[in-house]
């Protein structure tokens, strides 16, 4: 149907918050949504699998910064700047100083909820 209009209904809590996006994040990993070959390398599976990267990269920088801390900056800036793009995202969004502050809340939380959905969800 063009015009059906879907309605998600928004978390009151945090923790609902993160079971939400685990449920979809797991649905789309059961229904091998990222296995569909017409759409390739889709915006959706270019995101799901950037979350993996971000996180796969940031343990390789604190492992390696044990051996050489130099690269401790590197991280922390990195860390910052993704810091600074929730809080950039949720600004632009809402432009509320209350919200805003959720923002890397909220974008660390989906994060997880999407990585061990997806896990969950190719697992089983």
């Amino acid at each position: 149907m063009k015009n059906a209009l879907v309605e998600w209904g928004m978390p009151e809590t945090l923790r609902e918050f993160m079971r939400k996006i685990y449920n979809y994040a797991k649905g789309d990993a059961k229904t091998k949504i990222w296995l569909f070959p017409e759409k390739g390398f889709a915006s959706h599976n270019i995101r799901a699998l950037s979350i993996f990267g971000r996180y796969l990269f940031g343990l390789f920088l604190l492992f390696f910064s044990l051996q050489n801390p130099q690269l401790l900056y590197f991280l922390i800036f990195g860390f910052l700047l993704y810091a600074f793009w929730a809080f950039r995202k949720v600004y632009l969004e809402y432009r509320e100083l209350q919200v805003l502050l959720w923002g890397p809340v909220l974008q660390i939380t989906s994060d997880f909820a999407v990585m061990s959905g997806f896990f969950k969800g190719i697992i089983s």
